[in-house]
């Protein structure tokens, strides 16, 4: 899938309909369009807040906070999808969050799917995650900041969407991508442990 190859057009379908995520759209007309450097900036995220406040009818920015992790935690399963579907990983040089009428979510920006090796599965995807996750931190970090919500509790949150697909994914399995799709979340388990802790 790389090296000049069109994105996966079912698994752009799949990541669109599932998990609220565009590819190579820049969504220039959205109400909102926020990249990854803005949302890590207080002033900017403080009106993230207000605004997925008032989208979820929150009482407080808690409620915004929690609206906007989920977004975020849709990215993350978007990730796993992908690796244990398509033994693929999302690559993108940069991603914005956008809201246009009552359509949220991320938008990939130069994205690409990277077939990952068949040896040595675990080593290259534990190196992956570590760097995803090291990348929306700071976005997290300042969800949990303006929002107040706990930081421990931001990242709980991460979880939801997650475990709610697997379980519909193990339905549709066969036993070897059972097996892989738990091999994977072995994987993402262990890493989870070292970089929200």
């Amino acid at each position: 899938m790389t090296d000049g190859e069109p994105f996966n057009q079912d698994l752009k379908k799949e990541l669109e309909a599932t998990f609220f995520i565009k590819i190579n759209q820049l969504n220039k007309e959205a109400d909102s369009y926020y990249k990854l450097n803005e949302l890590q900036k207080e002033a900017v995220m403080k009106e993230v807040m207000k605004e997925r406040t008032a989208a979820c009818k929150g009482l407080d920015e808690r409620a915004g906070g929690a609206n906007m992790m989920k977004w975020v935690a849709y990215l993350c399963t978007a990730h796993q999808y992908t690796v244990s579907h398509y033994d693929s990983w999302l690559d993108y040089e940069d991603l914005a969050f956008y809201v246009k009428g009552d359509e949220v979510g991320f938008s990939l920006i130069k994205a690409d799917c990277t077939k990952l090796p068949e040896g040595d599965r675990e080593k290259v995807l534990t190196e992956k995650y570590k760097a995803l996750f090291d990348r929306l931190r700071p976005v997290i970090e300042m969800v949990a900041l303006t929002s107040t919500l706990p930081i421990q509790q931001a990242f709980g949150l991460l979880c939801n969407p997650f475990y709610k697909q697997q379980e519909a994914w193990m339905v549709t399995a066969d036993d070897e991508r059972k097996k892989q799709i738990n091999d994977d979340l072995h994987t993402l388990r262990e890493v989870d442990c070292e970089v929200s802790a």
